[in-house]
């Protein structure tokens, strides 16, 4: 991994507590005295390192309407990738080579492999994602969300994607392939062209390291 990456996470997590507050960078409110229901709630919730991609805790909305966060994604693999919905030409091919990436994992631990595409123009709305669904044939194991301007470029950064708006309403941006362990953290990642040996090996050494059966819910 990029030596540069942990210092990405580091500035995205200084700009999501700058947006949206310091309760979103993984931190709870403070009380002087809470219920217990909400304390025993709070202890039983998972702890992320904190180099995890999911401890920005990004706020986004998914291609079906709902609030959606990336840490529903915990506990297994992930491809993620930043797109936007009208790009012509090396977006679709960005979707293609992330679904190639899984397909290259071994049958018997690809179910365990799951896909975010997350839209950096805000213009994106939730009909026109799910419209990207039904394009490119992606099923459950695909989330496929979007977020305001402040949230993307959040991610964006922490992810090391760099994008900017054009004059015709189109973007130039990098294409950037990248592997979550389970807990969030970047363990490869790949910049242009279809998926290497190393994003390959990096992808099934997750998928068959996570214990138990395959995940079958989105």
């Amino acid at each position: 991994m990029s030596a540069r990456l942990p210092f990405a996470l580091a500035v995205a997590a200084a700009t999501l507590t700058l947006v949206f507050g310091a309760g979103s960078v993984g931190a709870q409110p403070c009380h002087e005295e809470a219920p217990p229901a909400a304390a025993s709630a709070s202890a039983a919730a998972p702890v992320l390192p904190a180099d995890s991609v999911y401890a920005l805790d990004v706020p986004l909305t998914d291609d079906a309407g709902a609030p959606f966060r990336l840490g529903a994604l915990a506990g297994q693999p992930v491809v993620i990738t930043m797109v936007y919905g009208r790009c012509p030409h090396v977006c679709p091919l960005l979707i293609r080579h992330a679904m190639q990436l899984v397909e290259s994992v071994p049958a018997a631990h690809r179910g365990r492999v799951k896909v975010a595409l997350v839209s950096f123009d805000p213009s994106d709305t939730p009909a026109f994602l799910h419209g990207l669904r039904d394009k490119h044939g992606l099923g459950a194991a695909v989330h496929l969300a979007g977020g305001s301007e402040a949230a993307v470029r959040v991610l964006a950064t922490a992810l090391d994607i760099r994008y900017r708006k054009l004059p015709d309403g189109s973007f130039g941006h990098t294409s950037v392939l990248t592997v979550l362990d389970p807990q969030g953290r970047i363990v490869s990642r790949q910049e242009g062209g279809a998926p290497g040996p190393e994003l390959k090996k990096a992808l099934a050494d997750q998928a068959a390291a996570r214990p138990g059966p395959a995940r079958e819910d989105g």
